[in-house]
């Protein structure tokens, strides 16, 4: 979806806050003149604040990445030397990643998702097109770290905990879960108590507090910066 900042994932610019963000929504913006033209190449800000705590130094991780639309992030974290899996609900966003990152990609179709799959050369990016809620563990799974930026707050606090059930299923042992919220929220903020709750008692929530933004660019958009949460 979209991604004021880092071009992934959820923007609302112009979005009208009384209007639910809809799936539609984010076809039509990464579609708009304005989504085409949202080219932030750089590493989100707090995925390199928070680096080491998700990655722990440790080499070839499995990465996901949710409604990653054409996020940097995803090139940065490959080459490291990760394998990075996102999924996207915009064929617009998807294919505009591999042609800003020249990176050569082939497509095959994924039924069970009603989408397809982009799977860069080397085979180190997969990003799947198609709807989240249809994807499983029979597709990917054993995941190592999960970087959520804005994802979860991009749905409406009624589908959330589905949402939660999802990534959570596809979490190895061990996983670390990196969830960023923008300040101010686009949409129902999802509190600490919340989040517990939806994890549930084998998982611990941490609240890392707020990040100022240092983006001109998000700051003309009125956000002041990210809330941070790391689940493991």
């Amino acid at each position: 979806m979209a991604d004021h900042h880092h071009d992934h994932q959820h923007e609302d610019h112009g979005h009208d806050h009384n209007e639910p963000i809809t799936p539609e929504f984010w076809l039509k913006y990464w579609d708009s003149k304005e989504g085409r033209e949202c080219n932030h190449q750089e590493v989100h800000e707090c995925l390199l604040k928070y680096e080491d705590l998700a990655l722990k130094g440790r080499e070839k991780l499995k990465i996901f990445v949710p409604l990653c639309g054409k996020t940097y992030d995803i090139k940065w974290l490959a080459d490291k030397g990760h394998e990075v899996v996102g999924i996207e609900l915009s064929p617009v966003a998807v294919q505009q990643f591999f042609e800003l990152n020249n990176i050569e990609f082939s497509v095959s179709k994924v039924p069970s998702i009603q989408g397809d799959l982009y799977t860069s050369k080397l085979g180190n990016i997969r990003i799947y097109r198609g709807d989240f809620f249809l994807f499983s563990r029979n597709l990917e799974s054993n995941f190592q770290v999960v970087w959520d930026a804005g994802a979860l707050h991009s749905f409406p606090k009624s589908e959330r905990d589905k949402y939660v059930d999802v990534v959570k299923s596809l979490m190895a042992p061990g996983c670390q879960y990196l969830l960023e919220e923008d300040v101010p929220s686009c949409s129902d903020r999802f509190e600490i108590a919340d989040l517990k709750k939806s994890f549930g008692p084998n998982f611990t929530v941490e609240d890392l507090g707020f990040t100022k933004t240092d983006v001109a660019m998000l700051k003309e958009w009125e956000i002041e910066g990210f809330r941070i949460y790391h689940i493991y």
